[in-house]
């Protein structure tokens, strides 16, 4: 399997995960352990996973100081607001977060060699045609390496919405609006309000059928999310 390949969904391996399960029960039901590094480094965490080439180390947010000297920026949580970026989508249109506010954004995080990311796309397309005209607007971010494949696989498919090639922007590295909104894998997705707090995330797939098959305990849905969030003087109606 190569290893783009094997982003897709849950499948990205760090050698040191910085809060990944934090607000699961798994952080505390694994114990931790004084860990030393060759080169003297020492700190606590808790290994999840290990192989012949890596260990994977569960280390708590709250206990990270800085990464490279910086300091950790907050968590991209439901309830915090979304950070912006400047982008430029696949048809040379202009993109920030904060442009946005005043109406709703579906952010997603995907790539066209991702099976799931593909079972997503008519449902993305559905969501597209439902909501835009009621001011829906759609970022869809691509990890793909390749913009012409991108580019073919959007003509093919039909994809109307905003599609951004994460490693053709001036001033990113293609990872850096993945890292942005610490998106884990894909497809990931963020509904943001029009205020532009994050109202919802959704990690993995979004169509019922493979979101059951992957996660039979799933979030809610992200469909029932954007209902929720475009029409939510419905949400106080009585039976």
């Amino acid at each position: 399997m190569s290893q783009r390949r094997s982003n897709c969904m849950f499948g990205w391996i760090f050698v040191i995960l910085i809060g990944f399960f934090s607000r699961g029960a798994m952080a505390d039901e694994i114990p931790e352990e004084r860990i030393r590094l060759t080169d003297g480094a020492e700190f606590s965490g808790s290994i999840v996973d290990r192989s012949s080439q890596y260990m994977v180390i569960l280390v708590p947010r709250s206990k990270i100081a800085t990464v490279d000297g910086k300091a950790l920026p907050p968590p991209v949580v439901e309830g915090s607001e979304a950070p912006d970026f400047n982008v430029v989508d696949l048809q040379d249109r202009k993109h920030t977060i904060k442009e946005s506010q005043g109406q709703t954004t579906l952010l997603q995080f995907w790539a066209s060699w991702c099976p799931y990311c593909r079972t997503d796309v008519a449902l993305m397309k559905s969501m597209a045609q439902q909501y835009e005209e009621k001011g829906l607007r759609i970022l869809s971010i691509a990890i793909d390496d390749h913009v012409d494949t991108l580019r073919q696989f959007v003509e093919k498919e039909g994809i109307a919405y905003s599609v951004i090639a994460a490693s053709a922007q001036k001033g990113y590295k293609p990872q850096d609006l993945s890292n942005l909104y610490e998106a884990r894998g894909v497809p990931n997705y963020f509904l943001i309000d029009p205020s532009g707090v994050i109202r919802h995330v959704h990690y993995g797939a979004a169509t019922p059928q493979a979101t059951e098959e992957e996660q039979p305990d799933s979030q809610e849905s992200l469909e029932e999310a954007l209902a929720r969030l475009m029409k939510p003087e419905e949400t106080t109606k009585s039976p």
